[in-house]
């Protein structure tokens, strides 16, 4: 075990790297570097228009209380967005 690894208790756990930055890590290290440890983003076009466009999906739905006697619908569970991470891999999307 390294001097790093030893100082690192089990409390402390390694934020989970977004999948977007392993990305951004094959693309350009220095790219990553600024965007996911400096925070420094920079919109365009396209990014404002995928917010745009992604504005229902990642809008959390908030789900009506049932009043008493009120039957439920037979639908599936529908999802618009799921986050998927493993801790074991270290990443998240």
């Amino acid at each position: 075990m390294t001097e790093g690894a030893e100082a690192l208790d089990a409390e402390d756990e390694l934020p989970l790297v977004p999948a977007r930055m392993v990305n951004e890590l094959l693309y350009c290290e220095r790219l990553m570097y600024l965007e996911w440890v400096q925070g420094e983003w920079a919109d365009n076009e396209y990014t404002v228009d995928g917010t745009w466009v992604h504005r229902r999906v990642d809008r959390p739905k908030v789900l009506k209380a049932k009043t008493k006697g009120e039957e439920t619908p037979e639908r599936p569970y529908q999802a618009r967005s799921v986050a998927l991470s493993s801790a074991e891999l270290g990443v998240t999307a």
